[in-house]
């Protein structure tokens, strides 16, 4: 499987691309706080949630074009462990811990 060429004008830019993204989002969440009607605030909401998920799927397939085919089932799971962190974990009941 050979990587797909990146167009040149693409080249370089995720990192700004992210950086502005992320901004906006949490322009959106700062907005928030100024907002007392249910409807606007689920617009912010859901404008934070779309810029979030451009900004992970952007990193995601470019962390996915740079690893190795035989090393991509450990790198996503360091990067679902990054994203998710100990959550899972955490719900555990306590019998299950001090046994």
């Amino acid at each position: 499987m050979s990587p797909r060429r990146v167009p040149l004008a693409a080249r370089g830019r995720l990192g700004l691309m992210v950086l502005t993204i992320d901004s906006l989002a949490g322009l959106a969440l700062a907005a928030l706080a100024l907002v007392h009607a249910t409807a606007t605030g689920a617009v912010l909401l859901a404008t934070t949630g779309v810029f979030a998920g451009i900004a992970q799927i952007a990193i995601v397939s470019w962390i996915q074009r740079r690893v190795a085919p035989e090393m991509m089932g450990r790198a996503m799971s360091v990067l679902m462990f990054t994203f998710m962190g100990r959550s899972r974990s955490r719900r555990r009941s306590p019998a299950v811990c001090c046994k």
